[in-house]
């Protein structure tokens, strides 16, 4: 069986790749939370103490400014100190509720959760649970990540590249 490191930034993307994981629709495997683009992973941390197959990585892309993405090329870098096959770039666009309402598409939050409330706030209390994202009504849980070229193209534009064992994947399905 394939050892998978699943690397992202918060809990809500935390909890979405445990339900991912429980559909079958991604490979199961150890999660991390560490945010890529806004600390630099250092040889002592946790996350380099273990060897996998393939370290998949979720990125948020509302904050990847120049700075932003040094960072990242860093931390790619450490990352495939400990992925023996390659590292997987999950690109959300801008954030998961970006990608929610992208998979939706529709831009109110608090419809596509059925909540009274509809504040930012509300909906990052409840994505942070544990949402059952099987009995969304008019959620493609297909179209998670599938917009990943603009990152690409920005990461480029910076002059910031990857060696060719670094995937920027499209579909949930690369990851099994």
């Amino acid at each position: 069986m394939t050892k998978i490191l699943y690397v992202m930034e918060g809990e809500i993307e935390d909890r979405f790749i445990l339900q991912m994981q429980r559909m079958k629709k991604l490979s199961l495997g150890r999660r991390i939370k560490f945010n890529l683009m806004q600390r630099e992973i250092k040889h002592s941390d946790n996350i380099m103490t273990a060897k996998y197959d393939k370290v998949a990585c979720i990125l948020d892309t509302d904050e990847s400014g120049p700075h932003e993405l040094v960072k990242l090329q860093h931390n790619i870098k450490m990352l495939k100190q400990i992925a023996k096959s390659g590292i997987l770039i999950m690109a959300q666009r801008y954030n998961f509720e970006d990608e929610l309402k992208r998979m939706s598409g529709n831009n109110r939050l608090n419809e596509i959760l059925n909540l009274k409330k509809s504040g930012l706030k509300d909906v990052k209390k409840f994505l942070a649970q544990d949402v059952e994202y099987s009995v969304l009504k008019n959620v493609d849980l297909s179209k998670y990540i599938c917009k990943t070229n603009e990152f690409y193209e920005k990461i480029k534009a910076c002059g910031i590249s990857f060696s060719k064992n670094v995937k920027f994947i499209t579909s949930m399905e690369e990851c099994k």
